[in-house]
């Protein structure tokens, strides 16, 4: 993924270069194409070669780990269910635990490429000047903050609301069961479960609702700070342009780095809130197998 990272920014460098070669009619326009090509042929190969390495690590990593979880699921002790921390880390940790690795693996993975690939579009701009690449760090580095502070504020109403989540499925087990329902209308219950279930679904969904919006509010101010340093991109692009000290193919690789550096930014925010997410579950993973197993099976494997 690395090697990606780099190929996108060369393609748009030699690109600029075949658009000044054929404008000035000065160097060899073949050999540039030529260049253009080569890279965009192993930016192809590459591709192509990532998704077969996904698919492999997929391969692997379901076959181990769903053996790993269902064996300390049979190892547990009995009086660990018992513990309301215990049936919270079940809860949060899912039924597929493979799957959040895998997708904390391709997170880590794709956060790094973007970096790499916003570097490289931010040296493409140190042609232009080195404050454009200086700013676009810095505003960088804002939205990644922004980005933390949303994240945490999603990733704490997880946690608070894990217990809330569990009271409720208790209630809709209890009214999907036939034999229960019939006790709960024996005993005149049932408007009283339905009501229960009814204001904490809604204290779940408001709190949800003011999160959500808090959160939201965050990433706008992150996406402010990158809106600003584009507009003075483009305010310097446009007057280096009309005074003839950039070249029209140094101007489109501009151009096109600008958009591509943005949605790199911006992408490297929701990969690092979705590596923040996956560490979560992973955390929850590491936490269920670390439970205490029962003495039987302890000295059996001993």
């Amino acid at each position: 993924m690395a090697c990606t990272a780099f190929l996108g920014p060369a393609l748009l460098f030699f690109r600029g270069r075949v658009i000044d070669t054929a404008i000035s009619e000065k160097g060899s326009l073949v050999l540039e194409m030529l260049y253009f090509s080569v890279v965009a042929f192993l930016s192809f190969l590459i591709t192509y070669e990532n998704s077969m390495g996904k698919q492999r690590m997929k391969r692997k990593l379901y076959g181990q780990f769903s053996t790993k979880v269902l064996d300390k699921f049979s190892k547990i002790q009995y009086s660990a269910y018992e513990s309301e921390q215990t049936l919270n880390i079940i809860k949060r940790m899912g039924n597929a635990p493979q799957e959040n690795i895998l997708q904390f693996f391709n997170a880590f993975l794709e956060l790094f490429s973007e970096i790499i690939s916003a570097l490289c579009y931010a040296v493409v701009f140190a042609s232009l000047s080195v404050w454009c690449m200086i700013l676009g760090l810095l505003a960088f580095g804002i939205m990644l903050l922004f980005d933390f502070r949303r994240m945490r504020i999603m990733a704490n109403l997880y946690d608070e609301q894990t217990q809330e989540e569990r009271l409720m499925e208790s209630y809709e087990q209890m009214l999907g069961n036939k034999a229960v329902v019939y006790d709960l209308r024996v005993a005149g219950a049932v408007a009283f479960l339905l009501k229960k279930r009814k204001k904490l679904s809604d204290l779940i969904v408001k709190e949800r609702y003011r999160r959500t919006i808090q959160s939201q509010l965050v990433y706008e101010c992150g996406e402010l700070v990158v809106v600003a340093w584009m507009a003075i991109i483009l305010l310097f692009l446009v007057d280096s342009f009309i005074k003839g000290t950039v070249t029209i193919g140094l101007f489109v690789t501009l151009v096109a780095s600008l958009q591509q550096m943005i949605n790199s930014f911006r992408k490297i925010g929701d990969k690092y809130s979705e590596l923040q997410r996956r560490i979560m579950f992973l955390d929850y993973y590491l936490s269920f197998m670390q439970l205490e197993e029962t003495a039987e099976r302890e000295s059996s494997a001993a």
